[in-house]
C-alpha cells in the first residue's frame, strides 16, 4: 500500500469524535490565524504577486481568495491563503 492509499484509507476511517480535543482546538486556531492573515495581507507586495499569479492561471471560479473579490479553483485558493500567512 503506498503512502497516499495509507493516508486515504485513514482520512476515511476517522471519525471527528476520535479526534483528541486539543487537536480540534488547535486546527481551529490555524483556521482563524489564516483567516485573520489573508485580509491583512492584501495590497502588500507578495500577495499582490501571488494574486496575479492565481489570476494568470484561469482556472474555475469556485472558491474566493480570502480578503479579496477575487475566484479561483479551490486548489489555487489555498495557495494564496499559505502565501498570504508567510
Amino acid at each position: 500500500m503506498s503512502l497516499s492509499q495509507a493516508l486515504a484509507e485513514f482520512a476515511v476511517r476517522l471519525n471527528f469524535e476520535d479526534v483528541p480535543a486539543e487537536v480540534v482546538a488547535n486546527a481551529r486556531l490555524r483556521l482563524l490565524d489564516t483567516v485573520g492573515a489573508c485580509p491583512a495581507s492584501v495590497g502588500m507586495q507578495y500577495a499582490d504577486a501571488v494574486s496575479q499569479v492565481v489570476n494568470e492561471q484561469g482556472a474555475s471560479a469556485e472558491a474566493t481568495l480570502i480578503g479579496c473579490m477575487q475566484r479561483a479553483s479551490a486548489g489555487w485558493a489555498a495557495f494564496y491563503a499559505c502565501c498570504a500567512r508567510a
